[in-house]
């Protein structure tokens, strides 16, 4: 009798309410709601779980219900503080206007429980010409981890723009990833990120919102992630504890303009602390286009760069190896040849005497050690490229070479 009652025991029931809320946080809100009907233990258990995780794709109903599901989870809670708060929304159906704003009035409702770590990936429709974030969103003094990635129906190539206050203050803020949307207009163009705590920050702004205007002052800030266009402009202040930048800058609406080549020179010295640093081509290609290439000295111990065969690019490795005096690795990425046709009246190809005559200026590389050049199709470009590395990095201890197709070649020193 007592041996059968021991197996019929229900142990789990029996465990601390903070452990059944890590197991329960691995759940979507829908299932973990429906444990109340399990015994009078479970019955109100749900109502105090910090961890709200909500996927809209797997719910059995529309989302006008789910909108209302939502907003009963968060009236019946315990009022007990929230860690996580995840919204996901990639489903067909797009989001229209008044769904967006119901979705934020819920996230408003959440963030007075003091949200530590907020997701939300929402698909918006065409239809809405704007989105305007909740002001308490981005003031929150709550807010650990942030990630707001909103977005649009792409089968029809429209951007939806956010609506965004002219500055954000995340005093506590350590993650911040701001992806796939762009600023509205000239009204909201402009946009300033302090985080006193800020250490990991990524930004992905749509490439048909160009000219816009952002600063960053995060002194804390260990890695910088961004995808732009060459048109935006960045004030970046007070990187002092930058480790990692990697920086993806699209041609955007094509310009000539010699001002967008001063910010981009700018721009790079925003990131003259940072120890490994990788640059794609667009940047590569319009930096010497500035009037003149201003003295910097870079931190970088790590580089990367993505290169295309012209005349501007070869410039920008020159440059950047010659101002980073503590280089120990360097990898050239080299774009498919192809690439070139789509922007022949912009690009430049180089041909050999020129790249004989500016490679053959460059000094020594006294700390560089390790050079990867991958993509390499023969040109003689090419090759003067890595003649280059070989003569002039005395401490050279290997240099791969990868081919465009499948094989490579490694040359040891």
């Amino acid at each position: 009798m007592d041996a059968g009652r021991k197996r019929c025991e229900d142990r789990i029931s029996s465990l601390p309410d903070e452990v059944l809320h890590y197991i329960l946080s691995f759940l979507d809100m829908w299932y973990v709601v429906r444990t109340c009907i399990l015994s009078k233990r479970w019955r109100s258990l749900w109502t105090s779980v910090p961890y709200i995780n909500l996927d809209m794709d797997i719910l059995p109903f529309y989302i006008e219900d789910f909108i209302n599901f939502l907003y009963n989870v968060l009236f019946c809670r315990d009022q007990s503080n929230i860690h996580t708060f995840r919204l996901i929304h990639n489903d067909a159906h797009v989001i229209d206007s008044y769904e967006i704003n119901s979705i934020f009035d819920c996230v408003s409702i959440a963030l007075k429980d003091n949200v530590r770590e907020l997701n939300l990936e929402l698909l918006a429709s065409i239809h809405l010409p704007e989105i305007e974030l909740p002001r308490c969103l981005l003031n929150s003094r709550s807010l650990v981890k942030l990630n707001l990635d909103i977005d649009y129906d792409n089968k029809y190539f429209i951007k939806v723009f956010i609506s965004l206050p002219e500055s954000v203050n995340l005093p506590n803020l350590k993650l911040l990833k701001l992806q796939k949307f762009g600023f509205r207009d000239s009204r909201h163009s402009s946009l300033t990120i302090y985080a006193a705590q800020l250490k990991h920050l990524e930004i992905c702004v749509d490439e048909y919102s160009d000219k816009n205007k952002v600063s960053i002052s995060s002194p804390m800030l260990k890695s910088f992630r961004c995808e732009c266009c060459i048109s935006d402009e960045y004030f970046l202040e007070d990187l002092s504890s930058l480790d990692r930048a990697d920086i993806d800058m699209g041609m955007g609406w094509r310009t000539s303009d010699a001002e967008i080549y001063r910010k981009m020179m700018k721009f790079l010295g925003g990131l003259c602390n940072a120890k490994s640093l990788a640059l794609s081509v667009w940047l590569l290609e319009v930096l010497p286009r500035a009037d003149e290439l201003l003295p910097m000295s870079f931190s970088a111990r790590h580089l990367k760069v993505t290169i295309w065969l012209s005349k501007y690019c070869f410039q920008s490795i020159k440059y950047l190896l010659e101002s980073s005096y503590n280089l120990e690795t360097l990898e050239v990425h080299i774009n498919d040849i192809t690439d070139l046709a789509k922007y022949c009246d912009f690009i430049e190809r180089w041909e050999y005497q020129e790249a004989v005559e500016v490679l053959s200026k460059c000094t020594s590389f006294h700390k560089l050690r390790f050079v990867e050049i991958h993509n390499a199709e023969g040109f003689q470009n090419e090759v003067e490229l890595i003649k280059l590395m070989l003569k002039n990095t005395v401490a050279l201890g290997q240099l791969t070479i990868g081919a465009s197709k499948e094989h490579s070649r490694t040359i040891g020193g």
